[in-house]
């Protein structure tokens, strides 16, 4: 499911590149593959955690950019005036309102229980960093969902339908072209800065995360003679591999960038989450819970996203429900928890 979401990604930035730049979207994917792979190859954990803060800020200030900028060319609040119905109303004239919830609901689980976040996150050694990154952290995510969630709505009260047609069936060109519209002549460059850092500091940690399952969990359990340098090694040849992959596979992908991320996060934050929770809160839970949850909540999610009505019922809240009820049912069947009490831990290890 992370190439799936690295493939939403690699297909955001050409898109991009190819609306603020004018050249093709091959061109704008060789370009994101080459800066990726040199800014992967050349860092690490640590790397990252820091160039991702200062990432992060460049998106916090794209995004209030932008959305500033539909604000004052509509006229300050006045904008939401101009704003048609079918736009404004919950009645799904456009869009099914279920189909937004759930995307929403989708993409901000992924906050919560993606593996890479998790590892920034636990790999944290100061209380004041958690404290700190508890508050500041929700904030600027709330600040930056809300600038971003609310330019295709704001487009309405500024654009005639003729110009937002060419959007409405494919909508991964839209952003370069409210910022090439409205943003003053060098300014748009700070959007396309804020875009590449997030697919720069996102794909890196996703790889990362990915190649570390692939190569330092798995291999080493079936050579644990291999060295720490040739895993590095093959750690980072890996990771390259998927970058290429991914990128080879952009290319004839028809499905929109949104419903991609949606999905793959989707899929990967439900069969993380369940488990997360319950191994954090419920001392019953156990390996044989975990296992179950897993399977469980990757297979509802799959089937029912091909044969149920995932634009009613978003597949995540299938995954999160089957998820839960295959966690609980399988902790209690198989016995207490496989985890040692901190008492027994001292134990063994004296």
């Amino acid at each position: 499911m992370y190439t799936i979401y690295l493939i939403a990604i690699f297909k955001g930035c050409a898109s991009l590149l190819q609306g603020m730049l004018g050249i093709t979207f091959t061109q704008g994917l060789i370009i994101a593959l080459l800066m990726i792979a040199l800014y992967y190859a050349i860092g690490g954990l640590p790397a990252i955690i820091w160039i991702n803060a200062i990432q992060g800020t460049l998106m916090l200030l794209g995004a209030v950019l932008l959305y500033s900028s539909l604000i004052l060319k509509g006229g300050g609040l006045q904008i939401f005036d101009h704003l048609p119905m079918a736009v404004t109303d919950m009645n799904g004239n456009m869009i099914l309102w279920q189909t937004t919830l759930g995307s929403a609901f989708s993409i901000s689980l992924g906050l919560l229980a993606l593996p890479d976040i998790l590892i920034m996150i636990f790999s944290a050694k100061d209380k004041r960093v958690v404290r700190f990154a508890g508050v500041y952290g929700p904030v600027s995510i709330a600040i930056y969902a809300l600038c971003v969630f609310s330019i295709g709505v704001l487009a309405h009260g500024i654009f005639s339908p003729q110009d937002l047609a060419p959007f409405m069936k494919n909508s991964d060109a839209f952003v370069p072209f409210v910022a090439r519209t409205l943003l003053p002549s060098g300014f748009d460059g700070l959007i396309l800065l804020a875009a590449l850092s997030a697919a720069m500091s996102t794909i890196s940690a996703i790889v990362l995360v990915t190649t570390t399952a692939l190569t330092s969990d798995i291999l080493r359990f079936v050579k644990p003679s291999i060295t720490d340098d040739k895993m590095l090694l093959l750690t980072r040849a890996v990771g390259l591999a998927i970058l290429a992959i991914s990128a080879y596979v952009t290319q004839n992908v028809p499905q929109q960038i949104v419903p991609l991320a949606s999905l793959s996060m989707g899929v990967i934050a439900a069969c993380v989450f369940v488990p997360l929770v319950f191994g954090l809160y419920w001392k019953r839970g156990n390996g044989a819970g975990f296992v179950a949850s897993l399977v469980a909540s990757f297979a509802s999610i799959v089937a029912w996203n091909f044969y149920g009505t995932p634009k009613m019922i978003h597949p995540v809240f299938i995954g999160i429900l089957c998820g839960t009820l295959a966690y609980i049912t399988a902790s209690l069947q198989t016995g207490s928890s496989s985890v040692p009490s901190k008492v027994e831990a001292e134990k063994n290890n004296l």
